[in-house]
């Protein structure tokens, strides 16, 4: 009776149960669309040794994806989407088996597209066990919406939206971004992407671009028509750019080109889920679970990329001049408006 009671070897893992682990963002400005579908796994061992074999978190076999459009509300069915596989999109190296990732892939083009005014269904079921997840989600309102209060520019920068160029120079007032929020937006991050082509010391050309990250800005609600803003003075453009194009070695100059704003957007689910698995900073270091997966985890939900032609101009002439001359950033070698490189 002593040895018996004293005994300490229990098992530590209960019996595995099938779990799906489902991933997929929808985005009415892409014409495809992929979504993830992976399992937890149990097994006695070391769990990282375990994470470098493929069918550990990866079906063996393919499922049975569906994805559906039906009326907000769910109460009529207007579209089955057909659902087919790809492994052309490699995984990023690491802890995790990456070869062969399979993603479940949605032709949503012009034959079928995502509109904002449905939502979106998906039913994955294993056909070997009949095990079954799904998930649903309504899509962001985008700028060209049919629909009110989708994504609004309000303006970029004084005079408005009608505007020839990008004029970042103003030492008396800083460029401002103003946009309104969209229904179904949470989460909102304007980005200029500034391209420039670099000239190696042979005259060879390479096509290049910096991001300016104006970081994320979250909306109160997701009704829509909210008013945001984002500012850059001319010393923080000088800044960002020295910085972000980095050193001039093997150099002969850079010209300075279009100017692109990029604007995307998060649903409310994601910007949850993003909330949620941040590090955690509690004493206890616990961490909070969150998915809109039945009967899985994971996310389904929704985003969207505003990216419109009406929006990449060309920088200013005082922009480009002011840059090249500018004693923080004329190492850069950028040419002013003429093409001569006139650093001091």
């Amino acid at each position: 009776m002593l040895f018996s009671a004293c005994k300490t070897d229990f098992k530590l893992t209960a019996p595995w149960k099938e779990q799906m682990v489902i991933f997929g963002l929808l985005n009415q400005s892409d014409t495809v669309q992929y979504i993830r579908i992976n399992k937890t796994y149990l097994g006695e061992g070391n769990a990282y040794t375990m994470a470098g074999v493929h069918d550990s978190t990866n079906y063996n076999h393919l499922l049975n994806v569906k994805m559906e459009k039906w009326s907000q509300g769910g109460g009529q069915l207007l579209a089955t989407y057909v659902v087919d596989t790809t492994t052309s999109i490699a995984q990023i190296p690491g802890t995790f088996a990456n070869s062969p990732q399979v993603l479940y892939r949605v032709q949503t083009g012009v034959a079928n597209p995502l509109t904002d005014d449905a939502e979106y269904h998906l039913t994955v079921v294993n056909p070997v066990t009949n095990y079954t997840a799904t998930g649903k989600t309504s899509l962001v309102l985008g700028y060209h919406s049919t629909n009110p209060n989708g994504l609004a520019l309000v303006m970029v920068s004084p005079p408005d939206v009608f505007f020839s160029a990008y004029n970042f120079y103003n030492t008396s007032a800083p460029f401002n971004l103003h946009w309104q929020t969209s229904t179904n937006g949470r989460v909102f991050n304007p980005v200029l992407r500034i391209h420039y082509t670099e000239y190696d010391l042979s005259s060879n050309a390479t096509a290049k671009y910096v991001d300016k990250d104006f970081g994320d800005f979250t909306s109160a609600s997701i009704a829509g028509g909210e008013d945001q803003y984002a500012s850059m003075t001319w010393e923080d453009f000088l800044n960002f750019m020295k910085s972000a194009v980095g050193n001039s070695n093997g150099v002969s100059k850079r010209v300075l080109g279009n100017c692109e704003l990029i604007i995307s957007v998060g649903g409310d689910e994601f910007n949850t889920y993003v909330q949620v698995n941040q590090p955690v900073t509690s004493i206890t270091g616990d961490k909070p679970d969150y998915t809109n997966i039945t009967n899985g985890i994971g996310l389904f939900s929704a985003r969207y990329t505003f990216d419109v032609s009406n929006f990449n101009k060309p920088m200013s002439n005082a922009t480009i001049d002011n840059l090249a001359i500018d004693p923080l950033t004329c190492f850069l070698k950028f040419t002013d408006h003429n093409g001569n490189v006139n650093c001091p």
